[in-house]
């Protein structure tokens, strides 16, 4: 249903009259897209063990943040050379939401979700440190797109290149995001075991935070860079740097963050995610239902 979403207004986009409608087609859109990365939470809670879950994070953050990477530098050469139009149908056929989905109806379990479509509303009004970290993920995620409509005017009005070359320009983006996945990839997971071994513990959410202590750092340095010299007329390559820079600064900070927030809230990190899978755990053990 979310793929749908997305691809439908995405498609509707282009028969946009006024940037009113541009906005409000981006926004549903965005609503399509907003599911991934609410339920991948509670799917890498599943899939991996807390001493694991670092290096999950990596591999499942990298989709977000190369998608729109990779998108603009496709786009931009499409633009100049060609036209097209897709749209593909997705069915559902993930045997064990189809299994869970049939559990529901034998239960008639319906009365109980609003509550969990509430959840991440309430943890947002309740917990200052998820209202915390909420705000400055949003901040660098918003950053993020911020960097990507600035890249081809930086490019093309400054530098004088075409939208193709300019496009390419992204790459170096994605190398600092890709960059800093992997620093993630190979810091998080080891710096949580020393921790837990340093302070006697099972291990605790707060020692995937340390990290980000450097990350938060990257983020204005590398932006610093590219602002001074694209102003000053530098070569190009000097604010490719900087965007390095940042992309790496985005992907730690991100990863950190959400890795912390499935380790806090575990079954929660994805709304009635848990749920299901108790459910369907009842609905594949021959279990009886309370009708």
């Amino acid at each position: 249903m979310s793929n749908m979403l997305i691809l439908v207004f995405n498609f509707v986009c282009a028969f946009s009259k006024t940037p009113s409608q541009m906005l409000a087609f981006r926004f549903l859109a965005g609503i399509g897209g907003s599911a991934p990365l609410a339920l991948g939470g509670g799917v890498i809670n599943d899939c991996w063990s807390v001493k694991e879950r670092g290096r999950a994070v990596t591999l499942y953050a990298l989709a977000p943040l190369l998608g729109p990477i990779i998108g603009p530098i496709a786009g931009a050469w499409i633009a100049m050379k060609t036209t097209y139009i897709s749209l593909r149908l997705l069915p559902l056929a993930f045997a064990p939401h189809l299994l869970a989905r049939k559990a529901r109806k034998l239960q008639n379990a319906s009365s109980g979700e609003g509550n969990l479509l509430l959840y991440p509303v309430v943890l947002l009004l309740t917990e200052p440190t998820a209202q915390l970290l909420g705000i400055y993920l949003a901040y660098i995620y918003g950053l993020v797109y911020l960097i990507l409509t600035s890249i081809p005017d930086i490019y093309v009005v400054v530098y004088h290149e075409s939208i193709g070359i300019a496009g390419l320009h992204y790459i170096a983006f994605g190398i600092g995001l890709y960059s800093g996945a992997q620093i993630t990839n190979a810091i998080l997971d080891g710096l949580y075991l020393r921790l837990s071994a340093h302070y006697g513990t099972e291990g605790r959410p707060e020692f995937r935070i340390p990290i980000m202590l450097p990350a938060t750092l990257f983020v204005p340095i590398g932006l610093f860079i590219t602002g001074w010299t694209v102003s000053s007329g530098v070569h190009w390559i000097v604010p490719d740097i900087g965007l390095v820079i940042t992309g790496m600064g985005i992907a730690v900070n991100w990863q950190a963050i959400q890795t912390y927030i499935i380790d806090t809230y575990t079954v929660h990190a994805a709304p009635g995610y848990g749920k299901g899978n108790t459910i369907l755990a009842n609905y594949t053990l021959g279990l009886e239902f309370p009708m």
